[in-house]
């Protein structure tokens, strides 16, 4: 019974291990969502609303959204780092169109159709509303332009 929880561990840690090695090596098939980005203050509003209360905690370093490395994890696992969200053409998602943002959060497709890695939670936000993801998208697009 100890051994075989040892075993169990490790092997869930390979399988988490070659899962994120693979995971960047496929395209997927994964079509442009429909988004109707609103740029009103209820919209606005409400994409800021959701965005710090469900992507703050991962992106938001110093009080901006410049992405950081994430310690929640535990060592064995490796490092993980939250990406840039600003609107930076550089180091964010300033050259994302308002569709791929949408796929990126939504499927977990990034822009150049690779599927994104965990721990991005996009199969948790698969599952929200059209309105609040065109909502966070419309918030994103308010970010300053941050390099990191």
């Amino acid at each position: 019974p100890k051994h075989f929880a040892t075993v169990t561990y490790l092997v869930a840690s390979a399988l988490l291990a070659a899962a994120c090695a693979t995971a960047d090596t496929k395209e997927w098939d994964a079509p442009l969502p429909k988004i109707e980005r609103s740029t009103s203050a209820a919209a606005l509003s409400r994409g800021a609303m959701i965005f710090r209360s469900a992507c703050a905690g991962c992106h938001v370093d110093d009080g901006h959204a410049v992405g950081k490395r994430m310690t929640d994890f535990p060592a064995f696992m490796g490092s993980f780092y939250a990406k840039n969200i600003t609107t930076s053409v550089t180091s964010g998602i300033g050259g994302w169109s308002d569709a791929e943002t949408k796929r990126a959060i939504s499927q977990g497709v990034g822009r150049d159709g690779r599927k994104m890695q965990e721990p991005m939670a996009f199969a948790w936000y698969a599952g929200i509303r059209d309105e609040d993801l065109d909502a966070i998208v419309a918030y994103l697009r308010t970010l300053p332009p941050l390099a990191r």
